[in-house]
C-alpha cells in the first residue's frame, strides 16, 4: 500500500508540474500573438495552482510554480500598464 502511495503521490507532483509547464507556454504564446485575455485567464489557472500547492511538502514544486507565476505576473503587469 505504502508503494502505491508513493506512486500516485510521484504522478500527483508530475502533473502539477506539467500543468505549471504548460499554462507558461500558453502565457508566452497569447502574448506573442497578443490575445491578452487568453493570456490573463491562463495566468489565473498558473496563480491558482499556485495557492493549491502551497502547504505542500515539495517545497522545490512550491518555488518553482510560485517563481513562475511571480516571472507571468510581472511581464503582464508591465504589459497591460502601458
Amino acid at each position: 500500500m505504502l508503494y502505491n502511495n508513493f506512486f500516485f503521490s510521484y504522478a500527483v507532483l508530475m502533473l502539477m508540474v506539467t500543468l505549471c509547464v504548460f499554462s507558461s507556454s500558453d502565457i508566452q504564446s497569447a502574448l506573442l500573438i497578443n490575445a491578452m485575455d487568453r493570456a490573463v485567464a491562463q495566468f489565473g489557472i498558473l496563480s491558482d495552482m499556485a495557492q493549491c500547492i502551497l502547504s505542500s511538502k515539495c517545497q522545490h514544486l512550491v518555488t518553482y510554480v510560485c517563481k513562475t507565476a511571480s516571472f507571468w505576473y510581472k511581464i503582464l503587469q508591465d504589459k497591460l500598464c502601458r
